[in-house]
């Protein structure tokens, strides 16, 4: 079972992402917000998957949203925690305005 969460910023940025897997692809498929260096844009990345690749660009060059580099910290409460995987309301990066005032949601939709 998966969640939903939105991504939200300051500059106007708004978007929704699953993190999870369903029931039938669990094992080959961990959906997570992901930064897409290459192509500048929040991503579902497949954490399932290595070396992460972009769904967008096909580039390799993916941080999931829970990496510190893409955070301005980790002391803020969970959004969603997902096996070893923690998405925090601390202000993240937002690759449209380049700032890091982009934060997550959790909009409370379960999926499967």
């Amino acid at each position: 079972m998966g969640q939903h969460v939105i991504a939200k910023c300051e500059c106007g940025y708004e978007e929704g992402f699953m993190i999870g897997c369903g029931m039938s692809n669990c094992g080959t498929m961990f959906s997570f917000p992901c930064l897409c260096r290459d192509c500048k844009r929040i991503v579902d990345g497949n954490l399932e998957e290595q070396p992460l690749t972009c769904p967008e660009c096909e580039g390799n060059n993916l941080e999931a949203y829970d990496d510190a580099e893409l955070s301005t910290g980790r002391d803020g409460g969970a959004v969603t925690e997902w096996d070893d995987r923690k998405l925090t309301d601390d202000p993240h990066y937002c690759p449209l305005c380049d700032t890091f005032r982009l934060r997550f949601e959790n909009t409370f939709f379960m999926w499967d």
